[in-house]
């Protein structure tokens, strides 16, 4: 465990509030990928390329973390996090976010976000 405590996070889509999964989160900062091995009790299908929530809106692609070698779940901003929960989310813009990653899977996310969600 990171930084010295864990705790639980009802994982839910922003667009519908519809319940994806329970989340193990470790340590502080912001939820920026999910690890496959701390989802708990998921709704939906955790073993495809894509995370959707039960309605079929898209949460976050799969990638496996370079640092750690792990699968995770690289999310977009479309699930939302009790603020009771975890308070710390920020969001920032394509071109923070770019200036902000070094990990070529998380880069290779933010070009398929930035696909899926231009105009």
């Amino acid at each position: 465990m990171r930084g010295g405590y864990s705790r639980l996070l009802n994982i839910s889509c922003q667009k519908c509030a519809q319940n994806t999964c329970l989340y193990q989160k470790d340590g502080p900062g912001n939820l920026i990928r999910m690890y496959i091995d701390r989802i708990i009790d998921a709704k939906v299908s955790i073993s495809k390329k894509d995370l959707s929530c039960p309605k079929g809106h898209l949460i976050g692609v799969k990638i496996i973390y370079d640092k750690e070698k792990r699968p995770a779940f690289r999310l977009f901003s479309e699930f939302s996090i009790d603020p009771v929960e975890f308070y710390t989310t920020r969001w920032v813009s394509i071109g923070e976010a770019r200036k902000l990653m070094t990990d070529p899977a998380n880069r290779e996310a933010l070009d398929k976000m930035e696909e899926i969600f231009s105009p």
